[in-house]
């Protein structure tokens, strides 16, 4: 919370301002030298000091204290999910009191079903409501005043890139486990969760 209030003062991300590290398990030197020549090497100060979440709107996103029905029906889930994150040191909580003197959101959770398993994915909802989220205010198509045009492969461009590169070509896929939670988030932007009975929800400051 201190690391909040000291980035959150200087007005700027903080990359950009203080540079105050933040706590990750990345190797954030090997990272600078592999990419030094990269054009996009900036990924290494969000990855030393963390990334900004890149919320331009003016506005206040708008929420709710009521979480989703799919969080609602399945308490157990959920509290697993948010105790397990916890432990782990990816989020910080929880809360009998709000941690934050200034203005905060509340995000909604939900959970879904994962393929092949009896077990749930709990999902923060940062696209809720439509058209007042916090996702709203984030331009899909720059970050911090940069043009983004980010697209994921398909199944097509892989289908492409066998026919281009022929029999007997090589293929790699990896799949990482909660692969975005290995990137630290900007302090100005800090994620906390608070387990309150079957009500449990997540806070992020503006």
């Amino acid at each position: 919370m201190e690391a909040h209030r000291i980035v959150g003062s200087s007005g700027q991300p903080n990359y950009l301002s203080v540079r105050l590290p933040v706590p990750s398990r990345l190797n954030v030197q090997l990272w600078r030298d592999l990419i030094l020549h990269y054009p996009d090497n900036i990924i290494c100060e969000f990855l030393e000091f963390g990334w900004p979440l890149g919320y331009c709107s003016e506005a206040i996103p708008v929420f709710d204290l009521q979480n989703h029905r799919g969080a609602l029906n399945f308490p157990v889930a959920v509290k697993t999910n948010l105790t397990s994150e916890i432990q782990l040191g990816q989020v910080v909580g929880p809360f009998n009191v709000p941690p934050f003197a200034a203005a905060f959101i509340v995000f909604l959770l939900k959970t879904v079903p994962k393929r092949d398993s009896s077990k749930r994915r709990v999902i923060v909802n940062f696209s809720w409501p439509c058209g007042h989220s916090v996702n709203h205010g984030i331009p899909r198509e720059s970050f911090l005043g940069d043009p983004l045009d980010l697209t994921y492969p398909t199944i097509d461009a892989i289908v492409d890139a066998v026919v281009s590169l022929g029999r007997g070509c090589l293929l790699y896929k990896q799949d990482l486990r909660k692969a975005y939670r290995q990137f630290p988030v900007d302090p100005h932007a800090i994620i906390c969760s608070d387990i309150h009975g079957t009500v449990n929800f997540t806070l992020i400051q503006f």
